[in-house]
């Protein structure tokens, strides 16, 4: 587990790592993509964002969880679902 996981308090055996036996919860980033934040194309509960209209650069392309394609290049694939974390209180 790395350093940044034990100070979020994330304490489980499976997080923490990009290796087999771990949850490969991933995204990644077009860090070459600069645009602006757009409420018609978030992809979010709330459609709303407080960086609306903020050129941001550095977009998401795709997301894995549990090693699954939850979204790739536009398209979400709501069948796929993750876990909530648990945090120690130490």
């Amino acid at each position: 587990m790395d350093v940044h996981s034990r100070c979020q308090g994330l304490w489980h055996s499976e997080k923490g790592a990009i290796a087999p036996g771990y949850d490969a919860d991933l995204v990644l980033v077009d860090l070459e993509n600069y645009a602006p934040v757009r409420r018609e194309t978030l992809q979010t509960k709330c459609r709303w964002s407080p960086f609306e209209g903020w050129e941001l650069t550095g977009w998401p392309v795709t997301t894995i969880v549990g090693g699954q394609v939850v979204y790739d290049h536009g398209k979400l694939n709501t069948e796929v679902r993750g876990q909530a974390l648990t945090f120690s209180e130490t």
